[in-house]
């Protein structure tokens, strides 16, 4: 796929999981420089609520833009089967690149959050401290492995 030509619009998405807004500087807390400034540069939304306070649940709205009774993922550890179409296949089809960059083993091919993009990384290489039995890679990683990509892209 071709890169797209100068001065087309960008779209990143970046979801946090358990991070309270007082934590970053655009918020009003302590100065964050890199989500700041891109905060500065984009869209900053200043009124939100999620879907669900379990991780799966949220990103599966946050993807379809869909209730958790029509995506059907109610709770972590339940699959994200083939359904709504996706915010990443909606990009791929104007002709966006597509990546996805995952620390969260709730968030995982296995469980179906891999449909529409060109790219996705789940190497969970560590155990959760407070949860044995989930897996998770460490936020410097998944970092450089995106930086890795947009680099080739």
């Amino acid at each position: 796929m071709e890169s797209p030509a100068p001065g087309t619009p960008s779209f990143l998405v970046i979801a946090l999981d358990t991070l309270n807004p007082s934590r970053l500087g655009c918020y009003g807390g302590p100065s964050t420089p890199s989500i700041d400034s891109l905060a500065n540069a984009g869209a900053l939304f200043l009124d939100t609520w999620c879907e669900s306070p379990v991780t799966a649940p949220s990103m599966a709205t946050l993807l379809t833009s869909r209730h958790l009774v029509e995506h059907g993922v109610y709770a972590n550890g339940r699959s994200f089967d083939r359904g709504p179409k996706r915010l990443p296949e909606h990009l791929l089809e104007l002709g966006f690149r597509t990546a996805a960059f995952v620390s969260n083993g709730e968030i995982t091919r296995g469980a179906g959050f891999f449909w529409g993009f060109e790219n996705f990384d789940d190497t969970l290489p560590d155990v959760e401290a407070n949860r044995p039995y989930i897996l998770e890679r460490r936020a410097s990683h998944t970092i450089a492995e995106a930086d890795r990509w947009l680099a080739e892209i």
